[in-house]
């Protein structure tokens, strides 16, 4: 559906919008959505159909989401996506990057470790993270529940 229909329907759209001449620029600016909204939507279409798994997980997410909040939520009208933001997740794990010196790139683990240092309620996370050993090898994984 999102590339199917919803993509071809944008550019359709913009389309339109950039035919109005009658209409001053800034008018038709404020008759479309963002430039850059459109252009991250195609940006992450092109990466679903390449079968990005991580990221055709986050458009079904966000479709999903987007599907729960017009027929779970009354009175919902109008939904408006620049207010989902992940920039304190970003945030979080750029601190943790930070603090780990030579650690570019930190294990879940030592971002856990750290969170629960700073909020003790979230000690159980760490312990549900501990290595185990699995079967007859040396090797160990991350518990999981």
């Amino acid at each position: 559906w999102f590339t199917s229909e919803f993509l071809p329907y944008l550019k359709e759209w913009e389309e339109y919008v950039k035919s109005c001449t009658n209409k001053t620029a800034r008018e038709r600016k404020r008759m479309c959505i963002a430039r850059e909204t459109i252009k991250g939507l195609r940006i992450t279409g092109k990466s679903t159909i390449c079968y990005c798994k991580f990221t055709s997980f986050i458009i079904h997410s966000f479709v999903e989401l987007v599907e729960y909040i017009f027929s779970n939520i009354e009175g919902v009208k109008v939904f408006f996506s620049e207010r989902l933001t992940q920039d304190p997740i970003e945030a979080f794990f750029g601190r943790q990057r930070m603090r780990g010196a030579a650690k570019a790139n930190p294990l879940i683990g030592n971002a856990v470790a750290l969170l629960s240092r700073i909020h003790p309620e979230t000690k159980w996370l760490q312990r549900l993270l501990q290595p185990c050993y699995t079967g007859k090898t040396s090797s160990y994984a991350y518990q999981t529940l």
